[in-house]
């Protein structure tokens, strides 16, 4: 090592030190801006999916409802149905 040489051992230990803590900031800086709108995407995705099968039954229930509501205001659609 050049700091064994020198007798500089001490100095060069803690630039290395901040040489290797400055990439991990660096790095980390770089993962976190990848990864934010990912797990936004990811979290916006389940949301809607959660909405989505919240509200299915409800538009299921209502589709039965409307049909039942024809069929007993109109009960002669259903029984002349052509083969």
């Amino acid at each position: 090592m050049v700091g064994e040489r020198s007798g500089d051992q001490p100095a060069m230990c803690e630039r290395i030190a901040v040489f290797y803590d400055e990439s991990l900031e660096r790095a980390i800086e770089i993962f976190s801006k990848v990864f934010e709108p990912v797990l936004m995407l990811i979290v916006g995705e389940l949301v809607g999916l959660v909405v989505f099968l919240l509200y299915m039954p409800i538009f299921e229930i209502a589709g039965v409802s409307h049909d039942v509501l024809i069929l007993c205001k109109y009960p002669y659609r259903m029984a002349r149905t052509p083969p």
